[in-house]
């Protein structure tokens, strides 16, 4: 699905910065044993609920990320961010792109392919 593409792209530029391939899988399992830095975490945390159950956020889930050292400002840019990750991700899930199977996608009416 679009999540796949998105951590796929992600990681394929985090070990051109030099990133350790591993935190990847890290950040899929466990955030809290994740290689990343500690400040890092709270932030991680926010996005991964955010995602999954935006319904549960709460102001305590915020205050830990203000706790952490972020100020307003990380905490809106992050938001944002995870906003038009999910929108992407929405939007390729939608049009029936799978990027599993490269050049397969449903017959959209109207279109050719």
């Amino acid at each position: 699905d679009g999540a796949a593409f998105v951590l796929m792209m992600s990681a394929e530029k985090a070990k051109e910065l030099g990133v350790d391939e591993a935190v990847f899988d890290q950040l899929q399992t466990d955030i809290s044993v994740a290689n990343v830095d500690e400040k890092l975490k709270p932030l991680l945390y926010y996005i991964k609920k955010l995602t999954l159950t935006p319904d549960q956020i709460t102001q305590t889930d915020a205050q830990r990320i203000f706790d952490a050292g972020w100020d307003e400002q990380a905490l809106l840019d992050s938001v944002g961010l995870c906003a038009i990750v999910n929108c992407v991700n929405r939007f390729i899930t939608g049009i029936g792109i799978d990027l599993e199977k490269p050049g397969e996608t449903y017959k959209l009416q109207g279109m050719s392919g």
